[in-house]
């Protein structure tokens, strides 16, 4: 597995695949800090703006197009490792 980056930026759109790819990889963390985002109930603009890099007020269309279900449209097979990280490593990413 690739030593993820701690802040990436991202692509507008993420691969679909019912397998790791080397984006997930090195997105790990970004992955993560979208799915406590997510159960924390986060404002959108916030974690657009912190997580992904996209200034709302700059970008408000790629901010809006980024936002349905991004969190939960990460694949089942990234969220079981990142389940695994978070058991292996007693791992909490936050949004600051």
């Amino acid at each position: 597995m690739v030593k993820p980056v701690l802040d990436p930026d991202v692509a507008d759109e993420a691969p679909t695949s019912p397998v790791l790819t080397g984006y997930d990889e090195e997105h790990m963390v970004t992955y993560m800090r979208l799915l406590d985002a997510a159960a924390e109930n986060a404002d959108w603009g916030e974690v657009a703006k912190i997580v992904l890099h996209i200034d709302p007020a700059k970008e408000p269309e790629r901010a809006t197009e980024a936002q349905p279900g991004l969190a939960f449209s990460i694949s089942t097979t990234t969220r079981s490792v990142i389940n695994a990280i978070r058991i292996n490593t007693d791992i909490t990413v936050s949004l600051s």
